[in-house]
């Protein structure tokens, strides 16, 4: 359940991303794209081997997670602020130390450090996104929801990793967080276009109004407009022209007894 979330995700949010353009939504493609690696080598482990995996994932795990807060902080119009990106470069330094140089063997369970970090990052993240005012609503809790469920979940991961009864749970309540981060920023966009089509409806309203406000001149006879230029134009041309209306012909029920007799059914 934990990659076909991720995959879901990435796919929903690369699309949104392509529609709209806006930075969060890129810095968040970018995680559950980490997420599907992260998952899905796990199914590979066995052939890449230990070594691969103790430099891999805990820098797959830096890695969305510093998307993730990138994210946060970009819907909310900030950059990543220096005290973090200091600690994310603390961490994979760590991590590389810990490969490449000599074990660190501070905790018991294995990278205690990197999803501690993480989990901070997410949880922090969803504090965030739970402030943002502009989309503010149920999307927008569900989605801070969802990061803070992951934050913590990763941050218990160290030492849940080796238990047969807590590990599949953990697993569990990642897909589940995947996709209510995914349902929320599908709830937010849904409720930021029925905005703007409220918003578009009353601009036009507004400019409805202001256009037929006041006297126009017309012509008692034929019923032509006086324009500002002091032209006179047919009421049809002069709609078009200045209101970006367009005409289509029909016949009234008057006019249709006048002119051709009996109504057609």
């Amino acid at each position: 359940m934990p990659l076909l979330s991720a995959i879901a995700l990435a796919l929903v949010l690369a699309l949104m991303w392509r529609d709209h353009r806006e930075r969060w939504l890129g810095y968040w493609a970018i995680a559950a794209v980490l997420w599907a690696a992260r998952y899905g080598y796990g199914l590979l482990s066995a052939d890449l081997g230990y070594a691969t995996g103790a430099l891999l994932l805990p820098l797959l795990v830096l890695g969305r997670g510093y998307c993730l807060l990138a994210g946060a902080y970009a819907l909310l119009g900030r950059a990543v602020p220096q005290g973090w990106r200091v600690s994310f470069w603390i961490i994979g330094g760590g991590v590389l130390w810990d490969v490449f140089v000599a074990p660190i063997v501070l905790w018991d369970a294995p990278g205690v450090p990197t999803y501690l970090h993480f989990g901070a990052a997410t949880m922090w993240s969803a504090g965030l996104v739970a402030r943002e005012r502009a989309t503010r609503g149920g999307g927008t809790w569900l989605v801070a929801a969802g990061l803070a469920l992951l934050g913590a979940a990763n941050a218990t991961f160290p030492w849940a990793s080796d238990s047969v009864e807590l590990a599949p749970a953990l697993f569990l309540v990642a897909g589940v967080s995947q996709l209510a981060i995914g349902f929320g920023t599908l709830l937010v966009y849904y409720r930021r276009a029925l905005e703007e089509r409220d918003q578009a409806v009353l601009r036009l309203e507004s400019a409805l109004a202001k256009a037929l406000t006041g006297y126009l001149p017309i012509c008692a006879h034929c019923k032509a407009i006086r324009a500002t230029t002091g032209a006179w134009e047919k009421i049809e041309l002069y709609l078009m022209t200045h209101h970006d209306a367009a005409f289509t012909h029909g016949i009234c029920p008057s006019c249709e007894r006048e002119h051709y007799g009996a109504s057609h059914p």
